[in-house]
Parts: C-alpha cells; sequence; structure tokens
C-alpha cells in the first residue's frame, strides 16, 4: 500500500516536472497508468494530462525507494552509473523530521 501511494506520487510529480509547474499544478490534473512490461529492472508507466497529454515514462524499486521518470517522448530506461546501486541496500532517513521537532 505505501509503495503504490509513494509510486503514483512520484510518477505525477515526474510528469509535472516535465510540463515545468511542479507541485504548482494541482495533482489531481495527471493521472498514473502502470503498463505491462519490463526493461531489465525498470518497468513502464504512462501519465496522463487532464489536457490530454501523455508522459511515457519507467519506473523501478531498490529496496525502501522508488524512482520515476517521465517524458515528453517514449525514452529507454535510465541507466545507473553505479552497480550495484547504493540504493539497493540504503535506509530511508528523516533527519528532516528530527530537525523540526527538536526546535
Amino acid at each position: 500500500k505505501d509503495l503504490l501511494a509513494n509510486l503514483i506520487w512520484s510518477a505525477k510529480e515526474s510528469a509535472l516536472k516535465v510540463l515545468r509547474t511542479g507541485l504548482r499544478r494541482d495533482t489531481r490534473s495527471v493521472e498514473v497508468d502502470f503498463l505491462d512490461g519490463a526493461h531489465r529492472d525498470w518497468r513502464p508507466l504512462r501519465v496522463t494530462g487532464d489536457d490530454g497529454r501523455v508522459f511515457p515514462g519507467w519506473w523501478i524499486r531498490h529496496g525502501e525507494f522508488v524512482l520515476t521518470v517521465a517524458a515528453e517522448i517514449a525514452i529507454s530506461p535510465p541507466t545507473s552509473l553505479v552497480e550495484p546501486t547504493p540504493l539497493a541496500t540504503a535506509t530511508p532517513g528523516h533527519a528532516w523530521f528530527e530537525q523540526i521537532r527538536l526546535r
């Protein structure tokens, strides 16, 4: 359940960045679809805007992390610059939350 919520949010945010609006635009203005298939460990997705524009992309899970990428045109999945990726064994932290809580 947490993975799906984070995955949808990340895919929407990726598409809104392609639109150069980021979170200034309502996240409900884009819809995420997860497609069948895979390339290496990346899985395809598609984000559709309320104006009909389609942003193809990819998603991958590395341990506790989920990464998404969207584009204006179909692209190949990203390639990691470091193998194995450090995200595979990383632990999410909430240092920002601790700093706020301590103030």
